[in-house]
């Protein structure tokens, strides 16, 4: 594995043969898996905010998620609840983001203060308008 970071991927390394010459093109993409669909728009707003050219995806869980990380889509980052609805969560969905988009960034939010085990963005919920605005800047800028 290269040394060298990749800047959507937080503390992570290159996947070995995606230096900065082969990583893929990717439009300015963000996929949001989070079931409480109350807080989408506020996050398509806050992302408009951040970036004008930034597209949001939205998946309700993390299968129809892991749907969307196989298809022709390239995320620059992927932010997912850490529970979801179903037999996967947010730490599953990360290995996935791994396996078939390693060069998108990686972060997670959740109501629970603290994740054990987990080494990049987090974003605790409920967050200000503030809050979120610094964190998607961090995440996808």
């Amino acid at each position: 594995m290269q040394t060298n970071l990749s800047p959507g991927r937080i503390g992570r390394p290159c996947p070995e043969g995606l230096g900065p010459s082969r990583r893929p093109v990717f439009d300015r993409r963000l996929l949001v898996v989070e079931d409480d669909a109350d807080l989408w728009p506020i996050l398509e707003r806050i992302g408009g905010i951040v970036d004008r050219g930034l597209r949001i995806d939205f998946a309700p869980d993390a299968d129809r998620a892991l749907y969307r990380l196989m298809s022709e889509e390239r995320y620059k980052a992927v932010l997912a609840d850490v529970l979801l609805p179903g037999d996967h969560g947010g730490y599953w969905l990360r290995s996935m983001c791994d396996r078939y988009q390693p060069w998108a960034g990686f972060a997670m939010m959740s109501s629970s203060p603290k994740l054990e085990g987990f080494d990049a963005l987090f974003l605790p919920k409920p967050f200000s308008i503030r809050q979120a605005i610094e964190f998607m800047q961090d995440l996808v800028l």
